[in-house]
């Protein structure tokens, strides 16, 4: 494993993380490349503080009906890996981490349809279904060679020779390979498509990549790898039949869901879909896994509805998460769409909007499982254009405090030019006035992800994962929807918890002192559904567990939650991290209002650690209290224990002077776009009196920029030169500040404060702020698209243009106060 838990705090390594600590972005390849371009790229990669990426090709053939590209040379040719292995080698001169990516496009497994067009007999199989009338008298003779089995209208089954007693409707069950001899995806149950995709792409990367392997690249990335829907082979029939001592063929129509589940059928809908899950992993995930070791390499990536407990059995095409997931060295999760948004900010909740499960717990938890601290996620897909840096902020600490600490941006695009513009947003570049200042909050994920990383995480309880009951259909949406609901009161409660699946309950050890052990996780708390299905075996091991001292329960009321928080828990969210000297805290809001809360502390050294600016800052304890306060998005670190370390104390506010009434406005640099890619427009214009409040009241509503407001402002003899603060109230949405000339710095979230030296302020002051806001204006107003059909501007377009429009907006709110 390339990735090392450290216990012990480094305030270097918290202001500069390692680059292994760095955002991987998805570098997307769907346009002309060559040499020079790769050079160009690699150095505004650079300046936007991009460390780590992989190359993600998007060939002509992926889409070329609803996303077309101009990828050249072609996915996989000779040419095209040389460019490969040319970027990732200048990336490694570079000091930069890189990966590979394992297909053209997605889903993996399918190397962009040439595992299919090799061996067409590697199809996705699947159960399909074919009626047939028969008269009375006839005798029944299979319509083709692939009829498994056929049925009555009774569902009663018969064989070649029946004869009918009546006119009757039989339907034939078969075998079916779908899209047999297209250009499709292929059938990951079936090892010989694995190892084939896997020749054709990862052995031919391995040769263009040579020693690079390991040393330079670090992992392989697999996205959203999907069985066949109803899937069916002759492997699958043989193992059933042998594991369970009769055949699966009377239990088609209950396979293909034309007849409920009840008792006996429920029990084999568990099993086959157990020996599924199996299947999935040994045939596919376990061979890529393999292949990345041997090569040196982590194997990482996410699986598809991971954002849904039923996802596994509807869409997901992975049967069973937690065992998925473990057969990763860097287990994942995928966040696209708005799936992590503020619940105040959404007008309504759906699968693509404000879901806001605990399912990153899924990869953390088996990350854990498999003796790990790491977990990743792809985040920021189709976001949609203008998402401002506070919201992406929100996505990657609600993750954080769940046990997420790599993240995978989406996406740094090689097209920049035209439709290229609309495709897949946000897409990153320098020439985007808000981006420039991206290298701020790679540094801020950097912070995080090392934070979020130290230590070992004070998780003793585990939230029952009710597979069985999602397999068999019986009663699935009630046991979800208990599911969801036990693991959000856990949080309420402050109760740290990973997700247990069977295995983990069956083969982890049980030990005398009522935990149970596996890899880096220590149970003590077991919590179950209260109307989930337990197999035998797992219910035995859970009474073992019992019996040892452990816990079971049905109910977060029935653990002590983590008392030791007060004030304005509406929303808060924590995780613990044991760490050499003491412990780290993380503290993330991710709802209600923003406010003071306090924490009981047994030590005087609470040292709080701010991930936008680097600082460190000693907070006054009193009475075994330390107090901080949060707003909606803000992850806090906090340092409890015993340390030696110098830090700034924390600033004591008692006087506030407003200077709300007194701004002038100018525009200083427009957005624009031409069919060459992002272009500015600076202006040079009169200052003009302006209200604070969003700048769409006096400037065009289409103006995406920058502009700056001014305002002269006098003190008092108390004030002059005294240290304080600069809060700039609420800000849409960056904001760089010069305060008598001197720069104090840029905010590029909320709060927007500042510190202001000792000896800066004067009795007469100048005060600029220069407010950007993103492209969301732009691209609202913009006709730049219509000159093209929605075929070539991606099937996300539309909807990533709906999300711009909440972020449609530019200015100085405030209020601005200057803090003593």
């Amino acid at each position: 494993m390339l990735l090392q838990n450290e216990s012990k705090f480094d305030l270097d390594k918290f202001i500069k993380p390692d680059v292994l600590y760095a955002p991987v972005y998805i570098w997307v390849w769907n346009d002309l490349c060559t040499k020079e371009k790769i050079d160009e790229q690699l150095a505004e990669m650079q300046r936007l503080g991009i460390r780590a990426f992989y190359i993600l090709p998007e060939p002509k053939d992926f889409r070329p009906n609803s996303m077309p590209t101009k990828l050249s040379p072609d996915y996989m040719t000779d040419e095209y890996l040389e460019l490969c292995s040319y970027a990732m080698k200048c990336g490694k001169e570079k000091g930069m981490n890189c990966w590979i990516y394992d297909e053209g496009g997605w889903p993996s497994g399918g190397a962009c349809g040439k595992v299919l067009k090799n061996h067409p007999e590697y199809a996705k199989s699947a159960i399909s279904t074919n009626t047939v009338s028969f008269a009375e008298g006839s005798e029944y003779v299979p319509s083709a060679e692939n009829v498994l089995a056929a049925f009555d209208e009774n569902e009663k089954q018969i064989s070649s020779g029946y004869v009918f007693n009546r006119n009757t409707v039989v339907t034939e069950y078969c075998m079916k390979l779908f899209n047999y001899g297209g250009a499709d995806y292929p059938d990951l149950l079936n090892r010989k498509a694995t190892d084939h995709f896997i020749e054709i792409t990862h052995d031919k990367y391995a040769s263009a990549l040579g020693e690079l392997c390991g040393n330079g690249v670090y992992a392989v990335f697999t996205d959203e790898p999907k069985a066949p829907h109803n899937p069916i082979n002759n492997e699958l029939i043989e193992k059933y039949s042998k594991e369970n001592g009769e055949s699966i063929l009377p239990y088609l129509p209950l396979l293909a869901g034309r007849i409920p589940a009840n008792n006996k059928e429920a029990e084999v809908l568990r099993r086959w879909n157990d020996l599924c899950s199996r299947t999935y992993c040994e045939n596919f995930l376990l061979p890529c896994r393999n292949w990345s070791s041997e090569h040196g390499m982590m194997f990482t990536g996410h699986l598809d509805k991971d954002h849904e407990a039923l996802g596994c059995v509807r869409g997901g095409g992975h049967f069973q998460i937690m065992r998925a997931l473990r057969c990763f060295d860097l287990p994942g999760i995928d966040v696209i769409w708005r799936q992590l948004y503020p619940v105040e900010w959404s007008d309504c909740r759906n699968e693509e909007n404000g879901v806001n499960g605990f399912f990153p717990r899924y990869a953390s938890s088996a990350a854990r499982q498999n003796g790990t601290e790491f977990a990743m996620s792809e985040s920021f897909g189709v976001l949609g254009a203008g998402a401002p840096y506070e919201v992406m902020r929100y996505q990657i600490g609600y993750q954080a405090v769940r046990g997420i600490n790599i993240f995978n941006f989406f996406d740094y695009s090689m097209g920049r030019e035209g439709a290229f513009l609309a495709q897949e947003l946000p897409v990153y570049s320098e020439k985007q006035i808000y981006c420039r200042d991206l290298f701020r909050f790679n540094e801020y994920t950097e912070r995080l992800s090392y934070l979020s990383s130290l230590g070992n995480r004070k998780c003793d309880t585990a939230l029952y994962y009710p597979v069985n009951d999602f397999w068999s259909r019986v009663n699935a949406e009630a046991v979800a929807e208990e599911f969801e609901l036990l693991g959000r009161a856990l949080e309420n409660r402050f109760i740290d918890f990973d997700v247990i699946d069977d295995d983990i309950i069956v083969g982890a050890l049980k030990r005398s002192d009522g935990c149970l052990s596996v890899g880096r996780a220590v149970y003590k708390n077991i919590v179950i559904p209260p109307n989930a299905y337990i197999p035998p075996k797992t219910a035995e091991s859970l009474k073992q567990f019992e019996l040892m001292g452990g816990r079971v329960v049905s109910s977060a009321e029935d653990l002590p939650a983590w008392g030791e928080i007060r004030g304005n828990t509406e929303g808060l969210r924590a995780v613990r991290r044991e760490i050499d000297g003491g412990e780290l805290v993380l503290f993330f809001r991710e709802g209600g209002s923003s406010d003071k809360f306090n924490l009981s502390v047994s030590s005087e050294n609470v040292f709080a650690l701010n991930l936008e600016t680097g600082k460190m800052r000693k907070l006054p304890v009193k009475n075994g209290v330390a107090e901080a306060a949060l707003v909606l998005g803000e992850t806090l670190g906090l340092l409890v224990g015993n340390f030696n370390l110098q830090a700034e104390a924390e600033l004591e506010i008692t006087k506030t002077v407003g200077l709300d009434n007194t701004f002038e406005f100018t525009k200083k640099l427009e957005q624009s776009c031409s069919d060459s890619g992002f272009e500015e427009i600076p202006h040079e214009e009169m200052f003009v009196e302006c209200r604070l409040g969003s700048w769409n009241a006096f400037v065009s509503e289409e103006f995406s920029g920058c502009g700056v407001y001014k305002t002269e402002f006098e003190l008092s003899g108390a004030q002059v030169g005294k240290a304080g603060r600069l809060d700039l109230g609420r800000v849409a949405y960056t904001a760089r500040v010069e305060l008598n000339g001197v720069d104090l710095g840029v905010a590029i979230m909320p709060p927007h404060r500042f510190d202001i030296p000792e000896g800066l302020l004067h009795k007469k002051n100048v005060l600029k702020i220069f407010v950007t806001n993103t492209d969301a204006n732009w691209y609202v107003h913009t006709d730049f698209f219509d000159k093209w059909e929605k075929k070539q501007l991606s099937p996300y377009f539309e909807g990533e243009i709906n999300y711009a429009k909440d972020y449609a907006d530019g200015g100085l709110y405030g209020p601005v106060m200057l803090c003593f």
